[in-house]
């Protein structure tokens, strides 16, 4: 126990130790309820022109940020979840590495290893978090919250086309969360919708810009 402590307050994998325990703090307050898994996402569906001055004529390639999120498919599964996943496996990735090359803490040999594992750590988190995605998916399948959403409005809680968005429905309970997309129309986050119907084979609902 004190070699896993002793490796994870050496410089490079402190870090990582520390959001680790931001980590755990987070998902115990999501067990109280004192905080919704979802907090923290945000809109990572960017394109290159939003960070870089390109004329809007050029056509250009997805941004890196928008990349990555497709990669991980932070459309459909909460960011906390990726990254708590991705703060575990780096963490673990990093101690054990320590443990069997770098016993004696040598600078060159520790950061030699930061990279292949911290992607190796990435890739872990992708397919282990998938199956999240399928949660919500399901969740979002309520026969209820599909009456309650059709019809009413949301404010988009990311960018919205005609792929992926989510979005926040107002009811008399409690907000819901909704999956949603759009028909030739690209929306920004914290814009107004309307819900116009639920697509069974998508398990998404269309949504429409409200004005």
């Amino acid at each position: 126990m004190s070699e896993i402590l002793d490796y994870a307050m050496r410089l490079h994998i402190f870090p990582f130790s520390a959001l680790l325990v931001l980590m755990i703090l987070f998902w115990l307050t999501v067990i109280i309820g004192a905080a919704d898994v979802s907090l923290f996402d945000f809109d990572l569906d960017v394109d290159v022109d939003a960070d870089l001055d390109i004329d809007a004529s050029s056509e250009s390639s997805p941004s890196f940020f928008r990349s990555l999120a497709d990669f991980l498919n932070l459309a459909e599964v909460p960011f906390m979840v990726v990254l708590t996943f991705f703060v575990l496996f780096s963490w673990a990735g990093l101690v054990y590495a320590e443990s069997l090359v770098n016993v004696s803490g040598e600078g060159f040999i520790q950061w030699i290893s930061y990279v292949p594992i911290l992607l190796g750590a990435l890739i872990i988190s992708k397919y282990i978090s998938s199956p999240f995605g399928k949660v919500v998916k399901v969740l979002n399948n309520n026969p209820e919250d599909q009456d309650t959403a059709v019809g009413n409005m949301g404010v988009l809680l990311q960018d919205v086309n005609e792929e992926h968005g989510r979005a926040s429905i107002e009811t008399k309970s409690a907000p819901i969360e909704i999956l949603c997309y759009t028909e030739n129309e690209k929306i920004k986050k914290g814009e107004k919708v309307l819900v116009l119907s639920w697509n069974e084979g998508r398990r998404k609902f269309l949504v429409t810009k409200y004005s």
